[in-house]
């Protein structure tokens, strides 16, 4: 795996308009930044999501494996947003309508900031497409979240 960005930049597929300082903007990007020990709770509900979303080889037959890999996305060792969602909403044992709650709770933390400015409101949130939004958790999620899970990275 490649190493954790500083930030991730989304450029808005459908940009909206947001109140800045009693004026309207419009959005064109969301930064994600990295997340804290503040955010420990919500990354750990997105990691745990995902990894129970993975087919748990060790308890089931051959017969079973085969059926979960051929219905379930190819995952490797670097997935892409897409498929990570994919994998949770494919999911018996994950809920793709709780992780996008987590994420919501988890960009109105100060993890995610308006054009790399402002701080993403609840307002402007409802606002957001919800293509722009599932990208924004998918690459979170791939970005920041998935690193450590996937890959432990040497630290000096």
């Amino acid at each position: 795996m490649s190493e954790r960005p500083d930030e991730i930049r989304h450029t808005l597929l459908v940009p909206f308009e947001y109140t800045l300082k009693g004026q309207m903007a419009t959005a064109e990007f969301i930064t994600l930044q990295p997340p804290t020990t503040k955010n420990r709770n919500e990354c750990a509900k997105l990691e745990q999501a995902f990894m129970r979303a993975l087919p748990d080889a060790s308890n089931m037959t051959e017969e079973q494996r085969e059926r979960a890999r051929s219905a379930a996305p190819e995952v490797s060792v670097d997935p892409s947003p897409s498929e990570a969602l994919a994998t949770i909403a494919m999911s018996p044992t994950s809920d793709l309508s709780e992780v996008m709650e987590v994420a919501r709770k988890l960009f109105l933390a100060d993890v995610a900031l308006i054009d790399g400015e402002h701080k993403v409101n609840s307002a402007a949130l409802d606002r957001m497409d919800m293509d722009d939004f599932k990208d924004l958790v998918g690459k979170y999620l791939v970005g920041f979240i998935l690193r450590f899970a996937l890959d432990t990275p040497t630290r000096s």
